[in-house]
């Protein structure tokens, strides 16, 4: 019986508690009352108004500054001289050596050295990516001294 009577009494107090605070909210703000008497209402708060933005356009503005940013200016092929066809194929025939010796010495690496600055950048790309390739599947084993 005496746990009835307090949960009755715990239940009241907490019933009590919620009244009292409702009746003790914080008054309204100045500038609520002075909208109150003057406007009759209370106005609602002025906000922004939202952008109006087309997504689309927005987002292509972005690729396209991003493209002018960071893409590099391409640059006009280079057509290939009599020194850049003769400096190709002594980088070939240094490769084609190298394979059938199955070695890459220092005269190769050496020789090779000395016809790449006279090739065409896609020339020297193409020598390169051969060696790289050669290497790589074991067709050539490096017999050089690294520089130290």
């Amino acid at each position: 019986m005496r746990r009835v009577a307090a949960a009755v009494l715990g239940l009241a107090a907490a019933i009590a508690g919620y009244a009292l605070g409702r009746e003790t909210a914080a008054p309204p703000s100045p500038a609520t009352v002075i909208r109150e008497r003057v406007v009759g209402t209370v106005a609602p708060p002025i906000l922004a108004p939202e952008p109006r933005c087309d997504e689309a356009a927005l987002a292509a503005a972005v690729v396209r500054a991003l493209q002018v940013d960071l893409a590099p200016e391409p640059e006009p092929p280079q057509a290939p001289t009599e020194t850049a066809e003769a400096a190709t194929e002594r980088a070939l025939e240094v490769l084609a050596r190298a394979r059938a010796a199955r070695r890459f010495s220092e005269r190769d690496a050496d020789a090779l050295r000395q016809a790449l600055p006279d090739m065409t950048p896609e020339q020297r790309d193409g020598a390169l990516r051969d060696l790289a390739a050669a290497l790589s599947r074991n067709e050539i084993v490096p017999d050089t001294m690294p520089p130290l």
